[in-house]
């Protein structure tokens, strides 16, 4: 075993060169040479003591301890090369397998090394597994390695969601996934690798997207009757090149960085049919169509029915939508119309349902005009109390800044001008329109020329009560639908909401620190095919009655982990026991509830006496 510096490639007048460590072998009469780990181009330590390193990792795998204490940074990278080796299987050649068996070993010598998180890498794998995700890779052309390492790209955003650089560190040193996967054997995985295979989905997202969607309906009997269409945008890093990047409405109000926009057309049990990647400033209507173009196949006899937000659902786009014969469900643009309020208000509910956390809702069946169109108008108590509070959030906010307003006018390089002081309160009269007609506010003029004083009380409206509180209008086209059907499926749509929530907050969605349009595409389509497994993994949860947010489940596995026990015997042979350590009842138990209950998976080796 030695170390050498290789010239990998000539570009130009450059040569680029990496630096590998090696070992002989025989072959006949023919000496050869393997590659057992490569140690980069930038290895730091220097080229007089490649030897001892090489002596120190050897003294690592048989298990000695060298005579002398070496320096601390070639102590360091030997151990790091160590456990490389190890994790990956290359020193095999050293070692004798065993199937298990009893041995006298030394108490004083036992030690446990290269821990690594397994528990929710196991669930992950699983749910992979039940998609047929390899078999879906290796038919849009990936070879099994490389079907594999996608798979552990996606498993890694389901687990640990960052950057490439940031997962192959945590694949590499954090995370037993490349050993569930067998990628521990075999040639070392570069960043550039990633980023290819990155390329490589994105060309084929139509074709995994579709495989993959009807694995699901394979599995949980998904009708595939209700699209539900939505979008959301994400923030970039830096000034991305790219034409995707474009300042616009931010969701997560960052509109100082350029966006890039996410579309999604789900099912009703929150799996992706399509998505897309579009720029940050696109018009949220005029995707919609594109969306149904993608999905649209000459084998479909019925068009499924397209739920979408109020944003989207124009009044050219529901009536192409009537044109191309789709039922649709949407929410009124607007709010609630002083008539309709007073409609629904003269007369008892015709029909009353509970939500699924327990609050009431009222449903009033008003006038069908158009013929075609159905218009309801919903009530509900979750809804009146969030109204209650966004316009006591509003109050507090409109009062703080009139304080702010009065108290300046004591301060020095405050506004003070008369004029200027009403100029600044037109202002906030306008950013807060909500609420400003609830307060009398006058401002007092000095006999100097300047404000005084800036006062305000409640007037009547303050009191009273807002009859459209809690209120919403839902237009249906599904005329012969009852109430609580279009209700309850509409209320499907916040599950898109939920799951855009876990793509942004659990999967790694934002922020986005790519500069090229591929890169930034199969960042997204990454998280999209992460989501698939964690839907998989909580729609089996939730079929046991586990309702988990997908970070919570992270949370209770995370204490799962698969270790090396190593040992020296008696005759003087080190042994080592790689295996999971036992769960403690709340993994094992959300484990199982998964369909991954804990099994003991042992390897065990014996290194040959040196």
């Amino acid at each position: 075993m030695f170390i050498r510096e290789t010239l990998t490639r000539r570009r130009a007048d450059k040569c680029y060169r990496s630096v590998r460590l090696v070992e002989n072998f025989r072959t006949g009469r023919k000496v050869q040479q393997k590659t057992l780990l490569n140690l980069g181009a930038a290895f730091p330590i220097p080229k007089s003591q490649w030897p001892e390193l090489v002596e120190l990792v050897q003294a690592g795998i048989t298990g000695e301890t060298p005579l002398f204490d070496p320096e601390p940074e070639l102590a360091t990278m030997a151990d790091t090369i160590v456990q490389k080796l190890r994790s990956r299987a290359l020193v095999q050649s050293a070692a004798e397998a065993l199937d298990g068996g009893t041995a006298n070993i030394r108490l004083d010598s036992i030690q446990i090394e290269d821990a690594r998180s397994v528990g929710c890498e196991r669930l992950a794998l699983a749910a992979l597994e039940a998609l047929g995700f390899l078999g879906v890779l290796k038919n849009v052309g990936l070879s099994d390695r490389d079907a594999r390492i996608a798979m552990a790209l996606v498993i890694a955003r389901m687990v640990h969601p960052a950057s490439e650089r940031e997962t192959l560190r945590w694949l590499e040193t954090n995370s037993a996934t490349f050993e569930l996967l067998r990628l521990n054997t075999g040639p070392a995985l570069y960043l550039d690798k990633l980023y290819r295979l990155s390329d490589g989905l994105v060309k084929h997202h139509e074709a995994i997207e579709d495989a993959l969607f009807d694995r699901q309906r394979t599995l949980f009997g998904s009708s595939g009757a209700v699209i539900f269409y939505d979008l959301t945008n994400t923030y970039m890093t830096g000034r991305p090149a790219s034409d995707l990047a474009r300042f616009g409405r931010s969701k997560q109000k960052r509109n100082d960085c350029p966006l890039v926009t996410l579309a999604m057309a789900t099912d009703e049990g929150g799996f992706p049919r399509r998505s897309s990647v579009l720029p940050g400033n696109v018009s949220e209507p005029g995707t919609l169509f594109e969306a149904l173009d993608s999905l649209a196949t000459p084998e479909d006899k019925d068009k499924p029915t397209v739920i979408m937000d109020a944003d989207i659902a124009t009044e050219n786009n529901l009536a192409e939508l009537r044109n191309r014969g789709y039922h649709w469900i949407t929410v009124r643009r607007g709010g609630v119309k002083p008539d309709q309020a007073d409609a629904a208000g003269a007369r008892d509910p015709d029909a009353t349902i509970e939500t699924r956390s327990g609050h009431e809702a009222r449903i009033w069946n008003l006038s069908h005009e158009p013929e075609n169109e159905a218009q309801l108008c919903i009530w509900s108590q979750a809804r009146q109390e969030r109204d209650e509070a966004i316009l006591a959030k509003k109050r507090d906010a409109f009062e703080a800044e009139l304080t702010a307003l009065h108290d300046g006018l004591s301060k020095p390089r405050s506004v003070k001008t008369y004029d200027k002081v009403l100029e600044r309160l037109g202002r906030l009269r306008e950013r807060y329109a909500m609420v400003n007609q609830h307060y009398d506010i006058r401002v007092t003029k000095g006999s100097d020329g300047k404000a005084s004083a800036v006062t305000w009380v409640p007037n009547a409206a303050f009191n009273t009560r807002d009859a459209r509180a809690g209120l919403y209008v839902l237009r249906t086209s599904h005329t012969e639908w009852g109430l609580e059907k279009t209700v309850r499926t509409y209320w499907r749509l916040t599950e898109l909401e939920a799951t855009f929530e876990t793509l942004k907050s659990e999967l790694g969605l934002r922020p986005i620190w790519h500069q090229l349009s591929r890169r930034i595409e199969g960042h997204l389509f990454i998280a999209v095919l992460a989501l698939y497994g964690v839907n998989v993994i909580r729609t089996r949860l939730a079929a046991q009655g586990v309702h988990d947010s997908w970070a919570s489940v992270r949370n209770k596995l995370g204490r799962w982990q698969r270790a090396t026990t190593s040992f020296t015997s008696v005759d003087g042979a080190r042994i080592e026991v790689r295996t999971d350590a036992r769960p403690d009842p709340v993994a094992a138990g959300v484990a199982k509830a998964a369909g991954v209950p804990y099994a003991l998976e042992r390897r065990i080796r014996k290194l040959k006496n040196p």
